[in-house]
């Protein structure tokens, strides 16, 4: 027995042994890696490393093209100041300072105050040089003022109280030269206004503001706006405060009732038309209604900029106290008693225009405010016993109207067809076909155009309007031909290739079907027309400075299809530039008047160039240099320089720079 178990002590440890051995071993075999998971795992620290300094380089280009912009900003500021022509100078320095607000708003601010002064300096030249004449018919809102009015609209939307101090110098400024032009004028009595005219400071001011909002900048608007509170209802004011609800509702219903309060503090002075007015805001909100000395109705149509809604309650409803508001205020100035006189025929104007207000506003009383309807029915009716029969029947026709609508309005070209069935001279017919010829182009109603222009007896006439319409299908042809088929782009392009039209028109419209051919993923195709468009380009016209925006909009178009394409292109677009007359940078408008189109024409039926031309924001240069900044900001830098205009150049170099810090 001691036997046997001596024997197996050590048979038990050396088993034991084994056993360890064995679970080591494994460990190690499981924890250690393979060379290939060396290999990955050395793979992946590289890559992460080349991760982090591709990054840091980035940062690092990010921060000096952004430093390389911002300095760009500083010396083109510094150049414009040096610029010869003031309007030049006001123009550059006013797109330098929008552009340096970006990144640093103190020297922007200074930047914008230069301008200013530039912009003070060319308009008091600008009315130097037109003379004492001209000031006896100043433009709307006073004096002219185009270069202060391009500081003071981009002032105004970056800094509130920069454009108040601009605007509040303008105001004085007109003021000043109105009060000088007044002793030289006759005095005319004062007429009554059923649309309550602003003034001419708050015409100015209203110009401002639908100047933000024509570009989507509603709360700014919104703020120029608010002052012309102080002159009370104004048809001119309401129109504003119901096309900046289509913006922005909650701005224009606290101007509204800031208007109805302010109106209330001052109803010893309000009248039947301020309450028609501002009944027009909640409850008739496409048209405008007012009753003028006599007690006529009278109408006027609210144009918005984008599709009017279908019913007033498509916008965000007008808040139940501000209803409340309005109620209130309007009961007491239809309830007040029109104004006696010793003359029969205004006492008869006064209680036709008090009758057509209360007639008017009635059955809103009765549906919303029913404790005012008994107190309203009351006074319709003494004031009804004061009219004869047909004239109160005729008001209340007219009071019941819901909407204005023109007798034309399901066919834009009667009332042309019209006029020119009655012309007696065939230069006064064609006068009228070529004006059917435009109205027809912008509505697309080619097959009129067509015809019309067709109709023309003057063959040089005849050649422009058939170039005109060319060119405006052309300038639609990616809407025109965007149908859902895959050869759209080939049968835009036929369209194009068989047209009668200048090579500048024939570059323009290759380069459109290119667009649609990448669009289509046809990428080849869209290289091959843009090779085509490229050759049209090269043939336009350089003095016009056609060429430079023909390879301007190539560029553009090449910058998403062929990148050193574009950058050739861009080339071409700086040296027809230098090569062109006169070259404006932001031009976009240009002559598509055929050479060989001469028109006999005389006296008042005189047809001008300004007649037949084509825009498009695709033939400014400072675009060009935009898009290709996004591909290579340094390189685009560097092309700028070629450009031998300082203007054009100073334009350009602020374009690169915006939109390198517009590039987050």
């Amino acid at each position: 027995m001691l036997k046997r178990s001596s024997f197996s002590v050590p048979c038990l440890r050396l088993i034991l042994l084994c056993s360890l051995v064995a679970v080591w071993a494994c460990a190690i075999f499981i924890v250690k890696p393979t060379a290939q998971e060396r290999r990955r795992g050395n793979a992946n620290a590289k890559r992460g490393a080349d991760s982090k300094r591709r990054s840091r380089e980035e940062a690092n280009k990010a921060a000096r093209l952004r430093e390389q912009a911002l300095a760009t900003l500083a010396a083109s500021a510094d150049e414009a100041r040096t610029l010869d022509d003031r309007d030049e100078r006001a123009h550059v320095l006013t797109i330098v300072a929008d552009a340096l607000w970006l990144a640093d708003k103190e020297r922007a601010r200074a930047v914008f105050r230069d301008a200013w002064e530039a912009a003070t300096a060319a308009d008091k030249a600008a009315q130097e040089a037109e003379g004492a004449a001209e000031l006896d018919a100043p433009a709307e809102g006073g004096t002219a003022a185009e270069a202060r009015s391009e500081v003071l609209a981009k002032a105004a939307s970056r800094d509130r109280e920069l454009a108040e101090t601009f605007l509040s110098a303008l105001l004085a400024a007109e003021k000043e030269d109105n009060a000088a032009t007044e002793t030289r004028r006759p005095t005319t009595p004062q007429r009554f206004d059923s649309w309550r005219a602003l003034s001419a400071g708050g015409r100015r001011r209203l110009a401002l503001a639908y100047d933000l909002l024509n570009k989507l900048e509603g709360e700014r608007a919104a703020e120029i706006a608010a002052p012309l509170i102080a002159e009370g209802v104004s048809a001119d004011l309401v129109t504003f405060l119901l096309r900046l609800r289509e913006a922005d509702a909650r701005a224009a219903d606290k101007i509204y009732l800031s208007l109805l309060e302010r109106t209330r503090a001052n109803i010893t002075r309000a009248d039947e038309n301020d309450a028609l007015l501002l009944a027009s805001y909640i409850f008739s909100p496409k048209f405008l209604v007012t009753v003028d000395a006599s007690g006529a109705a009278q109408f006027r149509v609210v144009t918005y900029s984008r599709a009017m809604m279908q019913s007033a309650n498509d916008s965000p409803s007008i808040a139940a106290r501000t209803r409340i508001v309005f109620f209130e205020t309007t009961a007491t100035i239809l309830l007040r008693p029109p104004q006696v006189s010793e003359d029969s025929a205004q006492e008869t104007s006064a209680v036709a225009r008090s009758f057509f207000a209360v007639e008017r506003l009635l059955p809103y009383f009765e549906r919303e405010a029913a404790q005012y309807a008994v107190a309203l029915q009351s006074q319709r009716e003494s004031l009804a016993n004061r009219m004869d029969a047909n004239r109160r029947q005729q008001l209340s026709g007219q009071a019941a109207r819901e909407r204005v609508t023109s007798a034309n309005a399901s066919d834009p070209l009667s009332s042309g067809a019209n006029e020119l069935a009655r012309a007696r001279t065939e230069s006064e017919r064609d006068r009228l076909r070529l004006k059917l010829v435009k109205t027809a182009a912008r509505r697309k109603l080619w097959s009129d155009a067509k015809r019309f222009a067709a109709e023309i007896a003057d063959a040089g006439r005849r050649r422009a309007a058939n170039v005109f319409v060319l060119a405006n299908q052309i300038a639609t042809i990616s809407d025109a031909f965007a149908e859902n088929t895959t050869d759209d782009y080939e049968r835009a392009a036929a369209f194009v290739k068989k047209s009668d039209v200048s090579p500048f028109l024939r570059a323009w419209g290759l380069a459109q079907a290119a667009s649609m051919a990448k669009r289509r993923n046809r990428h080849t195709r869209a290289r091959e027309l843009l090779d085509e468009a490229g050759g049209y380009a090269a043939q336009a016209e350089v003095n016009a400075g056609q060429r430079a925006a023909a390879f301007a909009m190539l560029t553009k178009v090449a910058s998403v299809i062929a990148d050193e394409r574009a950058w050739e292109w861009l080339a071409e677009a700086v040296q027809a530039a230098n090569s062109a007359e006169d070259f404006d940078s932001e031009q976009t408008s240009f002559s598509i008047l055929p050479t060989d189109a001469a028109m006999t024409t005389t006296g008042e039926d005189e047809t001008t160039e300004n007649d037949f031309r084509i825009s498009s924001d695709e033939f400014r240069l400072g675009g060009a240099f935009t898009s290709m900044s996004k591909l290579d900001a340094g390189r685009a830098f560097l092309t700028a320089r070629r450009l031998e205009n300082r203007a054009a150049r100073l334009l350009v170099a602020t374009a690169i720079a915006r939109s390198v810090l517009e590039q987050r």
